[in-house]
């Protein structure tokens, strides 16, 4: 059986406990529990009261920009990583624009990551 990333949404303290306790590489939040299982977890995470969601995997993104070839669909950028955003302005004072994928929604520390390097989203 293979490994799953998903949301469990908890409404009480005790819910979101249970979903720490079965689930791996986690992200909390009063109201959710982000991180990987497998399928049997999945099935006692809903007997504990949560509602479990399966977060699809990040497939290749594709945008006009990509098709025109003007925007690049390479990965594994550190795209939050302060020195590898600071090297590129040095080189261009002219905006980029980033396609940012995440696997989960935006979590406040995210967020302070991204506004560190001077970007902003939009």
């Amino acid at each position: 059986m293979g490994t799953k990333h998903v949301i469990a949404c908890a409404l009480h303290e005790t819910e979101r406990n249970a979903a720490e306790r079965l689930l791996d590489n986690t992200q909390v939040t009063d109201s959710y529990v982000i991180g990987n299982t497998d399928e049997d977890s999945i099935e006692e995470l809903q007997r504990a009261g949560l509602v479990v969601d399966e977060v699809a995997p990040a497939g290749r993104p594709t945008t006009a920009a990509m098709a025109r070839g003007t925007m690049s669909a390479q990965r594994g950028i550190d795209g939050c990583g302060q020195a590898t955003t600071m090297r590129y302005r040095r080189r261009s004072r002219r905006p980029s624009q980033w396609l940012l994928s995440l696997t989960s929604p935006l979590m406040g520390e995210m967020r302070e990551s991204i506004a560190a390097t001077g970007t902003s989203l939009s």
